[in-house]
């Protein structure tokens, strides 16, 4: 198909993207791969070759490595590790991905559809990953560039500035190695606050199974305010 031609004369015509199409029934992981790396590659500024790979059922480890000026559609879903060090490939996903998606990519998006796994862009450096379903713990560990968007859920564990964060009830999260005086404080920061005042009061006699000289940070300043009331 010729390109459209342009209203004003001075003004350069856009070629239309050239459309491939792949299936993962029919080849393997890797013979898609090789038919895409046959692909001739464009300039930044140039329309980027529209690539539709079908097929798409679980499959781990697929499209690691990706290093090409396309943009990527998988029709489905795929294991663990799927697009794990990409660079630069614009890649569409339109079911959900396993664990370790996007780990150590470096730049180009992916964007997962559906749900993800544990890990989702652990150790990435530079890219855009974004997940419109939820996502597992332990999303972005070692994370050191780029930007990840899960619009659902992240698990109860998750990653930010090289620190562990686990959910709590509701929206409250707490750094893992917190201390709290008993099982029942890390429910909410009133919980937390209360618990640890009684721990405070009744020092040697609180009950609970917990240890009221711990944690010793939280007592000090509840003595403190105790002291000035």
């Amino acid at each position: 198909m010729s390109p459209k031609p342009p209203a004003d004369p001075n003004e350069k015509a856009s070629p239309e993207a050239a459309e491939y199409y792949l299936s993962l029934a029919d080849l393997s992981e890797k013979e898609v791969r090789d038919s895409i790396n046959e692909i001739p590659q464009v300039s930044v500024d140039e329309t980027w070759p529209q690539v539709h790979v079908s097929g798409a059922s679980g499959q781990h480890n697929a499209f690691m490595r990706m290093n090409h000026s396309i943009t990527l559609h998988v029709d489905g879903s795929l294991g663990d590790y799927a697009f794990a060090y990409n660079i630069n490939t614009d890649i569409r996903l339109s079911g959900s991905a396993g664990h370790g998606v996007g780990e150590g990519m470096r730049s180009g998006s992916i964007r997962v559809r559906q749900n993800a796994g544990v890990g989702v862009g652990t150790a990435m450096v530079g890219g855009t990953l974004a997940v419109y379903g939820s996502a597992g713990p332990r999303c972005g560990a070692a994370m050191r560039g780029g930007g990840i968007f899960v619009r659902g859920d992240v698990g109860d564990e998750t990653t930010f500035n090289g620190d562990v964060y686990v959910k709590a009830g509701g929206a409250w999260w707490y750094l893992e190695d917190t201390v709290f005086v008993n099982d029942y404080s890390d429910k909410s920061p009133g919980e937390d606050f209360c618990e640890t005042l009684t721990a405070v009061i009744m020092g040697s006699n609180f009950a609970n199974g917990g240890d009221p000289f711990a944690p010793t940070a939280k007592r000090a300043w509840l003595n403190a305010w105790l002291n000035n009331v």
